[in-house]
């Protein structure tokens, strides 16, 4: 939609999520954006120092337990005598040099350092001295410096002195080389810790073996592969056991689903059980969303504006009134919403802020003026408002905890911001903000841009958290759970929860500092994982990923589901390289029951959790609980109430769409407003929709809504990147039916654009109709027709558009929507507007439409409807296409593009207006596209992954 991006580095995982706020300070909180970094250029001088050949040659046993930070402080000394940034790189490929290569047998899968960009082998030896000895090697030049740098501080120690090695005693170290690497340099500079830790679990294992210990028993774990899941451990076991569930029991949910339009919202760490059969639904009956508790209300909203007359939550209490409240606020309070139990659904976090004891302690806070009660999501309703009764209280989730506080900090002088209840994500915040006192000032701006080192210290001392409040869950990731990770995990990918124990938390944080884990929400740790395993399936060699999986095990239905239609969206062949992903449970023994019989027929040696108990779980977690998986029956159940209605027919069609693809073969990207693009990805998505469309079998014809290349595109590959998405389209088994959008237009004109999109023309116009059925027509606008884009300079419609924008756009930037109010707004150089002979040919087609009793399906690149889409996002003259397509009752939906975030609405004459989700903003391993089955008294979208499915039901 917009014209400008922005490439930038990847954001902390706590600016990913949206602030909701249901009880605000007087003043709003707004989040400034943070700023990309230059990089550094400078001449390169001649090296000097040849470290690595004297370690590996040397086979003395001399070394004092002072010498490896004497070679530590040596080393950093000679980066530092090098002013310029590209003489220190230089000097790191004098290095690489210098490290003797490995031969073929060492160069092993089993020798692989896990987490470095390039791949890297490791050999570690002890000797007859009992002193360590290193060998590395990489397919970089660069890493191949590190690793030399590294050996040449460590080859020789003793096991104690690699082991007291810290990976922040690195860190000086990692900021004088680092300065010279453009682009990419935080994770080469990754290498150094990871390789640290690389040497020191080898070394750990060495030390053991010579002790006689046995090595310790590994967690359980699931490995995903192309191929299929494999489970290690029983508790594995039990838990791959539900995702294929058994087919039966899913077409008996979805009928009554669909019988009684009833939607599902249920929490990540439901049952694995419930999940399986959930996800397995969910490709039958699209009012089905899985999340955490946030996105719960917001996707019951979305259910009901789609037609669903019932709400079923499976979840802890706090999550049903939060849905409840959320649909009451939207408007929808004749939706009913259910719970799976009349008893009492309790959390030890929402029962700690409704104890007396946490009332005390905002009436303290209420007497230091001023003060911010900033409360966690997973408290009661109750609880919220005899808060906010007290002090001023804004609502947070484990996504956008620290940006919310910061901001309040950043917005409103000699603030006191009170957290509470949850003391684990208390201390933990406050752990981090005393971690960025160490910061520089650039790192800080990365997390926000308004502090500095002395805002945060000047913070500190009025940021409080309350200390009694503790989700049981988390509390099991305490110190035989750290100490365990510490010996046997250290080196893999590390996940966890902001709840977490501290330690926990500190561990998490160190391995997130170098590229090796993520601290956050349950969606923040989906992503990550995704993130990591399309990382691995572009750099196209043998991977193993092995992710520890710091919280409730619930997460691991999604994670599987995700990390497999990874694994399945690359084309097999027998030369490919296998990345496998290893999911570790790391739990304890007493995490599993041994029962006879489940309570559903199923004959299992353990299931995950406790065999009794309510709530929460020191051994099994919120999965553990009974109303978390006793629930199946009872939704079954829900045919014995008398709840009606529509079940679903056979469509008349069925058609595939998409919608801003925006290709360009460019690095990862923003938009003007800060939305993560994902430029490469994005075909990727349109190749599985293609895939998904033609193994239907079912679809007549896909739809798409343009801009299917980027803006950003560079200039000489436009022609041949448009034609590399159209091919990718014309594999769909049917035809393809386009529009054309802003993105199109900035590659190429219309001219040379239209005839390869194969669009119908009449004097460089792109408007057409077909009808694919008697029953209906679909029209086919040209949102550009009017523009200053796509026509020659001196077109007349090129020179309608200008003039119009110098009347209606006051700024020299006509992309700028500054000081335009309301819906003047959408007055901006990306749009443009529908011609009058273009509205005259409309006219005729709905007239004739009418005779001949169709209905009629509009669609256009640019929406038509303020009440779906941003006001920036609409056709110039929508209100005057919108007037003429009221004067007939044959139109009954609106489709389009352009604003990415997507949206939908019916106006005021009961046309529903929807705004498909861009697949240009999809992180690797999710998807944006849909397909839409249509009757004679509705559209049903059924929409993939980040595309919302939506229920269109006719005005008569």
């Amino acid at each position: 939609m917009d014209s400008a991006a922005i490439s930038a580095s990847s954001p902390s995982s706590y600016l990913a999520t949206k602030l909701r706020n249901p009880n605000p300070l007087p003043t709003r909180l707004n989040f400034p954006q943070s700023k990309p970094f230059p990089s550094l250029k400078s001449p390169i001088p001649a090296p000097s120092f040849h470290p690595c050949r004297v370690a590996t040659t040397s086979s003395s046993s001399s070394q004092t337990p002072s010498l490896a930070k004497t070679n530590l402080n040596r080393l950093i000394s000679e980066f530092q005598s090098l002013s310029s940034p590209i003489d220190r790189v230089k000097r790191l490929l004098n290095y690489s040099a210098l490290l003797p290569p490995l031969d073929d047998t060492a160069r092993t899968d089993s020798n692989r350092v896990m987490g470095c960009t390039a791949r890297v082998w490791l050999v570690v030896t002890m000797d007859s001295d009992g002193k360590m000895r290193f060998r590395a090697d990489s397919d970089s030049e660069i890493t191949r410096g590190f690793c030399c740098c590294l050996i040449s501080v460590l080859d020789g120690a003793g096991p104690e002195e690699v082991l007291g090695l810290k990976t922040e005693d690195l860190g000086e170290l990692s900021g004088v080389v680092g300065g010279g690497l453009n682009g990419g340099s935080n994770s080469r500079v990754n290498t150094w810790g990871n390789v640290l830790v690389g040497m020191q679990k080898r070394t750990k294992g060495l030390v053991g073996e010579r002790e006689g210990k046995v090595p310790g028993e590994a967690f359980p774990s699931l490995v995903v592969t192309a191929e299929g899941i494999e489970a290690k451990g029983s508790y594995a076991e039990a838990q791959a056991r539900f995702l294929l569930p058994d087919e039966l029991k899913v077409q008996e949910l979805v009928n009554v689903l669909m019988e009684k339009k009833i939607g599902v919202v249920a929490h990540f760490y439901m049952d694995p059980e419930v999940q399986g059969v959930l996800t397995a639904a969910q490709k039958h009956w699209p009012h089905i969303h899985i999340s955490d508790s946030l996105v719960m209300a917001d996707s019951a909203v979305k259910m009901a504006k789609a037609g669903c007359q019932y709400i079923t939550v499976l979840g802890v209490d706090f999550m049903s009134e939060n849905v409840r409240a959320i649909l009451d606020q939207a408007g929808f309070s004749e939706v009913g919403v259910y719970r799976m139990s009349s008893e009492r659904i309790g959390c030890s976090l929402a029962d700690a802020a409704s104890n007396p004891a946490y009332m005390n302690y905002l009436e303290a806070a209420s007497m230091a003026s001023p003060s911010l009660h900033v409360v966690y999501i997973n408290t009661s309703l109750e609880t919220k408002a005899n808060a906010h009764e007290l002090v001023p209280t804004i609502t947070c989730t484990s996504s956008n905890v620290v940006p919310t506080i910061l901001q309040a900090f950043a917005q409103v002088p000699d603030l006191n911001v009170w957290y509470g209840p949850d003391t684990y994500m208390g201390a933990n915040i406050m752990e981090l903000f005393q971690q960025m006192t160490v910061m520089t000032d650039d790192e800080i701006a990365e997390i926000h841009p308004e502090h500095n080192r002395d805002t945060i210290r000047s913070l500190l001392p009025r940021l409080h958290y309350y200390q009694d409040g503790t989700c049981i869950v988390h509390h099991l990731f305490g110190h035989e759970v750290v100490e365990k990770i510490k010996e046997m995990y250290c080196d893999a990918f590390l996940t966890a929860h902001f709840e977490v124990p501290g330690e926990m938390f500190s561990l998490a944080m160190e391995a997130k500092r170098r590229g090796m884990g993520v601290v956050g929400s349950t969606q923040n740790i989906l992503d990550f994982i995704s993130h990591r395993v399309q990382e691995a399936l572009e750099r196209n060699v043998n991977e193993h990923l092995q992710f520890v999986l710091g919280t409730e095990s619930g997460m691991v239905t999604a994670i599987v589901a995700r990390v497999s239609r990874l694994l399945g969206s690359v084309k097999p062949s027998s030369g490919r390289p296998k990345v496998n992903v290893e999911i570790v449970f790391p739990v304890s023994s007493d995490s599993i029951t041994t029962p006879s019989t489940s309570s559903h027929g199923l004959s299992l040696g353990v299931i995950p959790g406790v065999a009794s108990g309510e709530g929460c779980s020191i051994n099994g977690g919120c999965a553990s609980c009974p109303y978390m998986k006793d629930f199946l029956d009872l939704l079954a159940m829900g045919s014995a109430n008398g709840l009606t209605g529509y079940r679903g027919k056979q469509p008349l069609l069925s058609f595939g769409v998409i919608s801003d693809v925006q290709y360009a073969d460019i690095p990862d990207g923003r938009s003007f407003i800060g939305v993560r693009r994902y430029y490469r990805h994005s075909i990727l998505v349109l190749q599985r929709a293609v895939q998904k469309w033609n193994n239907s079998e079912k679809l007549k014809f896909t739809v798409n809504f343009g801009d299917i290349v980027d803006g950003f595109c560079p200039k000489d590959q436009s022609l041949s990147s448009v034609e590399k998405v159209v091919r990718e389209f014309e594999t769909f088994n049917g035809p393809v039916y386009h529009m054309i959008g802003n993105h199109c237009l900035y590659n190429l004109p219309r001219d040379k654009l239209l005839p390869l999109l194969k669009i119908p023309t009449l004097d460089g116009r792109a408007y057409y109709d077909f009808s694919p059925v008697p029953e209906f027509r679909f029209v086919v606008l040209d949102g550009y027709d009017i523009s200053a884009i796509g026509w020659p300079q001196e077109h007349p419609n090129s020179v309608e558009a200008l003039k119009f924008l110098r009347e209606k756009n006051p700024n020299s930037e006509k992309n700028s929507p500054e000081n335009l109010i309301g819906l003047e707004r959408r007055f901006l150089m990306f749009n443009g507007a529908v011609g009058k002979e273009q509205l005259e040919w409309l006219d005729s087609v709905l007239q004739d439409a009418t005779e001949s009793k169709q209905k009629v399906v509009v669609c256009c690149h640019l929406p038509l409807d303020p009440g779906a889409s941003s006001k920036e996002a609409l056709l110039w003259n929508y209100d005057e296409v919108m007037d003429l397509v009221h004067r007939y009752n044959c139109v009954k939906v609106c489709l389009a593009g352009h604003d990415h975030m997507g949206g939908h609405s019916i106006d005021s004459h009961g046309v529903h207006h929807r705004v498909l989700e861009a697949a240009l903003e999809c992180p690797p391993g999710t998807d944006a596209f849909g397909h839409v089955d249509v009757f004679h008294d509705r559209l049903l979208l059924f929409g993939t992954d980040r595309m919302e499915s939506t229920e269109m039901i006719f005005t008569p």
